[in-house]
């Protein structure tokens, strides 16, 4: 058995990878892998956010975000864009995962977070432009919030955005939602110590989920 600060270090160690990987992945750009380079190519040409699947547009605008805001502040480096490209792409998903697994540092659910993650997004996140890389942090970070011992009432209200972002994120909502659904109404029946908001929080994600 590993000691108590072993275990410590060992969790930081694994955060300080995710970051790692996030801060990595952008000076690579790895953005441009796959048809990532086809929406940079199409962003820079229409210079507006590209869209082509309605089922997807929350997710799709998050991610393009930070090159279509680059680019009507002015940016022309092409190099610098390629990056900024690469932070919605890369950055964006490995934040939202970060967050998840800051949120359970110190409980035995970090470890089966640390499993989500590497069962999904370093077995299918090397294809940046897929939307299903922020989609499956987002309901990582949700459930993340939703096992929590206590719930504040600000990270209930990033439950909640994320929650918005998921209604058009990713065809795998379609099993993924009732899990949340199923985590959220059993958080909202049977935890007796959230506050007012956090209950009403708790009801609306559901729906959103």
């Amino acid at each position: 058995m590993l000691s108590k600060r072993r275990v410590v270090l060992l969790n930081y160690a694994v955060l300080s990878f995710v970051l790692i990987l996030g801060v990595s992945g952008v000076y690579a750009a790895r953005g441009l892998h796959g048809d990532g380079a086809f929406y940079l190519l199409s962003i820079l040409t229409q210079e507006k956010f590209i869209s082509d699947e309605a089922a997807r547009q929350h997710v799709l605008a998050l991610t393009q975000f930070p090159a279509v805001w680059a680019m009507h502040l002015g940016c022309q480096d092409l190099k610098l864009l390629i990056r900024v490209h690469s932070i919605g792409l890369i950055l964006l998903p490995i934040a939202f995962w970060f967050f998840a697994l800051a949120l359970q540092n110190g409980s035995n659910r970090f470890w089966l977070m640390l499993i989500a993650f590497s069962a999904t997004y370093l077995s299918s996140g090397f294809h940046a432009n897929g939307e299903y890389n922020l989609t499956y942090a987002m309901v990582a970070l949700c459930a993340s919030i939703i096992l929590k011992k206590s719930i504040s009432n600000w990270l209930a209200l990033v439950m909640l955005v994320a929650a918005f972002a998921l209604i058009r994120s990713y065809e795998a909502m379609v099993y993924l939602g009732p899990l949340l659904i199923l985590l959220a109404g059993l958080r909202w029946r049977y935890e007796r110590h959230d506050t007012r908001v956090v209950k009403v929080v708790l009801g609306v994600a559901v729906l959103f989920f």
